[in-house]
């Protein structure tokens, strides 16, 4: 029997960005220098992070690794492939600067911009 968290509208916690010197901090740094290590001979260009298993934490794990990759200077673009249920958007609401309609080609703009 499996056991699902119970769903909340409460923002996800970004606990590399909130609290970078954590212990859960350290974690994610350590997955990403693993990541960086297992592409020692060719420079790594992306990374996918799947599971068929609905809400098992995949969005969570994949916006704190993108928070440490950036922390360390990395060029970072985050995609959130669900576009029934979209997940990141609500991690990083800030960062929700243009949304694309991949169906007509058009982009819509909420007028803000951001370095």
């Amino acid at each position: 029997m499996s056991h699902r968290r119970q769903k909340t509208d409460e923002p996800q916690k970004l606990i590399a960005k909130i609290n970078p010197k954590s212990p859960h901090s350290e974690l994610f740094r350590s997955i990403r220098t693993n990541i960086e290590f297992s592409s020692v001979d060719k420079p790594m260009r992306s990374i996918l992070i799947t599971s068929s298993e609905p809400d098992s934490g995949k969005s969570l794990i994949c916006a704190n690794l993108a928070v440490v990759f950036a922390q360390q200077g990395k060029k970072t673009l985050l995609i959130d492939g669900d576009l029934r249920k979209p997940t990141v958007k609500k991690i990083f609401p800030e960062s929700s600067i243009a949304r694309f309609d991949w169906y007509t080609n058009k982009s819509r703009h909420n007028g803000r911009s951001h370095p």
